[in-house]
């Protein structure tokens, strides 16, 4: 199995995107170093030659409930439907209530409206 997770970072982002390999219950890899676009070539290499593979991309990500809901969504595919239409205007603005950009600070509250 391999699971990625992808950070998000447009800049030096191969230092941000993690794979894990697991064979039964052992961790047998952990790194970082590849692009978006090598990872994706890689995890099709990998699946070409192991066509048993099990790949998770990013597999526990969602948002709070309270969010979902201003945003009229109840499912996970109405979520990434939204999210395919305006998650790189996200990610570029970092909108109220993400963070981490230039004078977007976390807030200090879990909880938010």
């Amino acid at each position: 199995m391999v699971a990625v997770d992808w950070s998000g970072r447009r800049q030096a982002a191969a230092a941000h995107i993690w794979s894990a390999q697991v064979r039964g219950d052992e961790l047998v890899a952990l790194e970082c170093g590849r692009s978006g676009a090598e990872v994706a070539a890689w995890l099709v290499a990998r699946a070409e030659r192991e066509p048993r593979v099990v790949v998770g991309l990013d597999f526990a990500f969602s948002f709070p409930a309270w969010f979902l809901a201003t945003l009229g969504v109840a499912s996970g595919p109405e979520l990434w439907a939204v999210a395919e239409r305006c998650g790189e205007g996200w990610l570029a603005g970092c909108p109220f209530p993400f963070w981490g950009r230039r004078a977007r600070w976390k807030p200090r509250s879990s909880s938010f409206p």
